[in-house]
Order: C-alpha cells, then sequence, then structure tokens
C-alpha cells in the first residue's frame, strides 16, 4: 500500500535541489507518491521525471520595487497565503506527511500549520537556515519586522512532527535556543556529481565555446573597436570632404571587416577539434599542456554570496600574476566561472565590465540541469564565497563540488569547517587578499599539479563514496517508514 507525501517549498522547484532530492527518495522507495509545491520557472531536474512524482505550480505575486517592500509584503503574503492553502486542501491528495523547507518562513510555515491541525497530517520541517536571520539581511536584526518573523518561526514550528537539519551547529541553536529535536541530515551528492571524462569534457567545452574565448583575442577586439571609434571621430571632423569621407568608410569598413572575420576565425580555431581546455587528435582527446585555470562558483545571486569580494579578489589576482617581474610561464590565465541565476547577477555583469583585467576573466553562465554537475566535474578548483546569514547553515554548492572531487577554497564563518577542512579537502579564506595568496600558491607552474591538490582531491575521492540516497535511507527514511 503507498502512501503519500506532499513537498512544499515557496521557491523554485528547479533551485531547490535538496527538496529534489526528498522527492526522488521518496518516489523510488516505491511506498510513497509526492505531490510537490512550488515555482516551477526553472526546468526541474531529471530526478523527479517519475510516474510517482506530480508537481503543482505556484503563481508569482507581481514584480515590484524592492524598496516599496514593507509596503506590499503584506499583499503578497496574503496572496501566497490563500494559493497555498488552496493547492494544499483542492489540489493534492490526502498526505500523510507534508515536507517543508523553511525559509522561506512567511507564510509557509503558518500555513502548513494549519492544514496539518485541521487534516490531521504529519508535519516534517528541513531547516536549511532561519528566515528571520535572511530577512535581518535587508532590514537589520533590530527590525520590528524582523522580531515579529523570529517569534512565528518558532511558534509555528513549535508542533512539528519531526524535524531536519543541515549542520550540528544548527542542530545545537534549535535544542539550547527553540527546545526543538532535529536529526542532520548532511547534504551528500547523488550519483550525477563525479570527476567528468575527457570526451565528456570536450563536448562541454564545444558546447560552451562562445562562453570560453581566449584572452589575447578578445583584447584585439576590443582594440580593433577603440580604433574604429578613433576613425569615426577624425572622419566627422572632414565636413568639407563628403565624398571622399564616404569612400574612406567604405574601404575601412571592408578592411574592418576582413579583420573580425581573421579574429572570429583565430578565436574559434576551436571548431570541433579544439577548445580553450582540450584538444582532439584523431580520436584521442587530451587536455592542452597550455591552457587556463578554470575556477568555479555556483551562486544565487543574492547578498549571501560577497560578490564583491570576488571583484576585489580577480583584481588582486591580476595584478599579482601580471607583474613584470614574474615570468610569463609561471602562471596560465584564470577563468572565474559564475554559474546560476538570481536578483543581483544583472548588476554584478555590469561591475565586471568595467574592470580592466590582464590574466583573469570572470564569466557568467547559466546551464542546462544536466551540464551543471559536467561542469563542475571538468573544474580545477572550487570557490565558494557563502556567507551564512545565521552561521548555521553550510553551502549545498560545495557538496556538489566535493561530489564531483573538486576540492574547494571557501569564505570562513562560524560553522563552514564542518565542511570544509583547511588543507584537507581544500582552503579556508577571509578576505580577496587571503584566497589570492592561496590561489598563487596552487597554480604555479599550472598545469603541473599541485602535490598539495592532489592529496585533496585523493581525500575527497573516499568521502565521495558517501551519497545522499544512503545517508538519507539512515537518517531521514526512519520518520517516513511504515
Amino acid at each position: 500500500m503507498s502512501k503519500n507525501c506532499c513537498l512544499l517549498v515557496l521557491g523554485d522547484i528547479g533551485l531547490s535541489p535538496r527538496m529534489q532530492y526528498h522527492a526522488h527518495s521518496l518516489a523510488t522507495s516505491e511506498k510513497y507518491h509526492v505531490d510537490f509545491v512550488g515555482y516551477t520557472t526553472t526546468r526541474s531536474h531529471s530526478l523527479l521525471k517519475s510516474d510517482r512524482i506530480k508537481i503543482h505550480g505556484i503563481k508569482s505575486f507581481p514584480n515590484l520595487p524592492r524598496k516599496l517592500f514593507l509596503l506590499y509584503a503584506p499583499l503578497k503574503v496574503l496572496f501566497l497565503f490563500l494559493q497555498l492553502l488552496y493547492i494544499l486542501i483542492f489540489k493534492i491528495s490526502k498526505s500523510d506527511f507534508l515536507l517543508i523547507q523553511n525559509p522561506p518562513t512567511i507564510p509557509t510555515m503558518l500555513v502548513a500549520e494549519l492544514f496539518c491541525l485541521f487534516t490531521k497530517t504529519k508535519l516534517v520541517i528541513d531547516w536549511h537556515n532561519f528566515g528571520w536571520s535572511v530577512l535581518a539581511l535587508h532590514l537589520g536584526k533590530k527590525h520590528l519586522v524582523v522580531k515579529i518573523s523570529r517569534w512565528l518561526e518558532w511558534l509555528g514550528s513549535r508542533k512539528a512532527h519531526a524535524h531536519f537539519c543541515v549542520s550540528k551547529a544548527m542542530k545545537k541553536e534549535l535544542k539550547e535556543n527553540w527546545g526543538i529535536g532535529a536529526t542532520v541530515l548532511y547534504d551528500q551528492p547523488p550519483i550525477i556529481f563525479k570527476e567528468t571524462p575527457i570526451e565528456e569534457r570536450h563536448k562541454l567545452f564545444l558546447k560552451l565555446k562562445n562562453e570560453f574565448k581566449p584572452l589575447n583575442k578578445m583584447k584585439k577586439n576590443e582594440n580593433l573597436q577603440e580604433e574604429e571609434k578613433k576613425k569615426e571621430k577624425k572622419e566627422e571632423k572632414e565636413d568639407n570632404k563628403k565624398e571622399n569621407k564616404e569612400k574612406e568608410i567604405e574601404i575601412e569598413e571592408e578592411i574592418e571587416t576582413e579583420k573580425e572575420i581573421e579574429t572570429d576565425k583565430e578565436t574559434n580555431s576551436v571548431a570541433e577539434n579544439e577548445t580553450l581546455f582540450t584538444i582532439k587528435n584523431g580520436n584521442t582527446i587530451k587536455l592542452k599542456e597550455k591552457r587556463p585555470v578554470l575556477l568555479i562558483n555556483s551562486t544565487s545571486w543574492t547578498k549571501d554570496d560577497n560578490l564583491d569580494m570576488l571583484l576585489e579578489s580577480a583584481k588582486k589576482l591580476d595584478q599579482a600574476i601580471s607583474n613584470p617581474k614574474i615570468e610569463e610561464n609561471d602562471y596560465p590565465d584564470f577563468y572565474f566561472v559564475m554559474t546560476g541565476k538570481g536578483p543581483e547577477k544583472e548588476q554584478f555583469q555590469e561591475n565586471v565590465s568595467k574592470l580592466t583585467l590582464q590574466k583573469v576573466r570572470i564569466v557568467t553562465v547559466w546551464l542546462e540541469a544536466e551540464d551543471y554537475p559536467r561542469l563542475l566535474g571538468s573544474s580545477d578548483l572550487g570557490i565558494c564565497l557563502h556567507g551564512s546569514t545565521s552561521g548555521f547553515d553550510l553551502p549545498m554548492k560545495v557538496v556538489d563540488m566535493f561530489g564531483c572531487n573538486l576540492p574547494t577554497c571557501a569564505l570562513h564563518y562560524n560553522c563552514i569547517d564542518e565542511l570544509v577542512q583547511d588543507k584537507v579537502n581544500g582552503r579556508i579564506f577571509s578576505d580577496a587578499t587571503e584566497l589570492v595568496q592561496q590561489l598563487t600558491e596552487i597554480f604555479k607552474n599550472f598545469p603541473k599539479e599541485n602535490e598539495q591538490l592532489l592529496k585533496w582531491r585523493e581525500n575527497l575521492q573516499e568521502k565521495s563514496k558517501h551519497r545522499w540516497d544512503e545517508n538519507w535511507l539512515q537518517k531521514a527514511w526512519p520518520i517516513f517508514k511504515f
């Protein structure tokens, strides 16, 4: 006999991997059907393609200016409250369990509490962080709305049937200050996260060749554009030579077009056999001897991530490795790749466009769900700039990186050492200067492997044997088992 579990996340399902893994685990147990409620803006992973999983989309509240948040917040809460209650009462099957992600807290927890009270459904809360701390990031800890939010979070969680949390530090906080006993369910990567074979890397880099262009070729394009602007200004002053001016422009445009064609040919010498990182000779594909370092940072583009520190790090790194006193072969070019999407992305891209860098490039990409683990598994080092709002959550992006045997440099905060151990599976840094010191130490004479990096990969390989399914069966299944 099958039972039913409803999963509720007041966020984009496609950007909620932990909840997707919960849904997959419940469905593959062959004892549960799953109703999954959330936003459906982003395509979900193939893990959710199951006859036992049904997705119910939430309609978004109109997108209004952030500065008016306190004015429209009550209307948004009411809009979501009524909509969620309607979906839970009329759209989903009768549920034995309601599993919610927290945060967001308001109105998720209130809706869940009311629904479970009247339907006798068992409420399970998965604590990813504290909702009040996320709100405090925007309003300040002493704001009345933040204090009310914290009280509601405490009140709405006390009668839940069970609780999961993401760290030992959070478990301690919940026990000592909230009176809640929670099970630590560490994030673990599913089997799709692994080192990417060279053949798949080559295909992926071919697919992303427009994002990964050689730095020197990009500089040529920039120089050509500058020359074109200078010529246009000069020609505008020659008012008395209109006919000659038109002819000159035509000739110059032809020359410029030829230059651009040649530049494109060089930039895309990649074709089918070559990328910035790989080369194919016959049936053999290998990594290039002279290739850039590929650093990757997965971000939700919110204030949780210290994006300004990345910009500062890129500038400091470029200065360090472009120093005339350093031999050219000591350091390669560096590519910082930023994946994901979110509210701060546009502003970040604008800030990047203002930078003048010689040997460092920042690339922002949006990847298909299946390409994300492939790019992680093709990278040289992970970068995590997550600064926890509460000091009790752990960045899942690092878990994904570790699943791909990818060592990571992570920004220091209260409990990050539960995940990243300094000089064991990566490094921990406190500011841009320290991160740059670590990068120059690790990648000097790249691609010659750094002994530390090799050791960290070995340590991760041992740990990567522990995956989500095994961990979930041990920690979570006893809650749902019948």
